[in-house]
């Protein structure tokens, strides 16, 4: 199934009702179909709601990649509750920057935080009566609902926020070009706080394309799990990329990649170099968190 316009509705909702129980989410060894993704993602709506912040309200999530990480955002679009995400690598003081930033007073998170005046929900605390059962929400596709920060290259990280509609629309346009589709496998090694993962999991969203994600963001990782099975995309930033030709040679990203997302930072005359005859598809393009997308 692939969603040609803006959807109004939870996606994985629809999906789940026709997938037959294929895999959607590879994480940490485990494989998740769109029914078990659908079942978290009901579960997490429950406890927003029940968290019953009034619209001026924004929730914080702060927590490394994983599929309740994934599960929580769309149950934010569920609840029409504004969600942002913060980096779990930003220190201590760089999150309390963050929150007094955007005046957010509630965090999800899997970090030890321990905040004046903000409350703090851990994730593997969250508890959820099994009777509670899925309603459809409609969605308010106008509204900011999602808010990333800047990687700060140029200054202090500032805050975008997104609409579920500007969200979308970027997915949409973007997969004009990469052609993500339910046959194929994206492998996550970027964190989703930021704007290029996050924008893989919209296109999944739209798609039924499959996801397999890592918990580290190194080229060690990387390598490990191409060797375990192939993937169809990847998206890197020129020092992983640069690392795994290096340590295992071009002919490994032919065999086991047919295309590679390459954004984050100028690639250097080396990795050009490195690069200049790669069977693997590389498109080169910079991720704006301004704009929700890559250009």
């Amino acid at each position: 199934m692939t969603i040609f316009e803006i959807p109004k509705f939870n996606p994985v909702f629809e999906i789940s009702k026709n997938s037959n129980n294929t895999t959607y989410i590879k994480f940490n060894g485990q494989c998740y179909s769109f029914s078990d993704f659908f079942n978290l993602v009901n579960k997490y709506k429950f406890f927003i709601k029940n968290l019953n912040l009034n619209n001026a309200d924004m929730v914080s999530l702060i927590a490394p990649n994983s599929i309740e990480y994934l599960a929580i955002i769309l149950a934010s679009f569920e609840c029409n509750q504004t969600i942002a995400l913060i980096s779990e690598k930003d220190t201590e003081s760089e999150i309390l920057f963050k929150l007094k930033q955007i005046k957010s007073k509630n965090i999800i998170t899997t970090l030890p935080l321990l905040f004046d005046d903000i409350n703090v929900f851990q994730i593997n605390n969250i508890v959820i009566k099994p009777d509670d059962l899925y309603s459809p929400s409609s969605w308010n596709t106008e509204k900011e609902t999602l808010l990333l920060f800047t990687t700060g290259s140029t200054g202090k990280p500032k805050a975008v926020i997104h609409s579920i509609k500007s969200l979308f629309s970027a997915a949409l346009a973007s997969n004009e070009v990469t052609k993500f589709n339910k046959n194929k496998e994206w492998l996550v090694s970027l964190p989703f706080s930021h704007i290029a993962a996050l924008q893989i999991f919209m296109r999944s969203l739209l798609t039924g394309g499959n996801l397999r994600i890592l918990e580290k963001h190194n080229a060690e990782s990387i390598i490990s799990a191409l060797k375990e099975s192939s993937s169809d995309y990847l998206s890197v930033v020129p020092t992983q990329l640069e690392e795994i030709i290096e340590a295992c040679g071009k002919d490994f990203l032919n065999k086991n990649i047919e295309t590679i997302l390459l954004a984050g930072a100028p690639s250097s005359p080396k990795l050009k170099e490195l690069i200049l005859d790669i069977k693997t598809e590389i498109l080169t393009c910079y991720g704006m968190s301004e704009v929700g997308s890559h250009i």
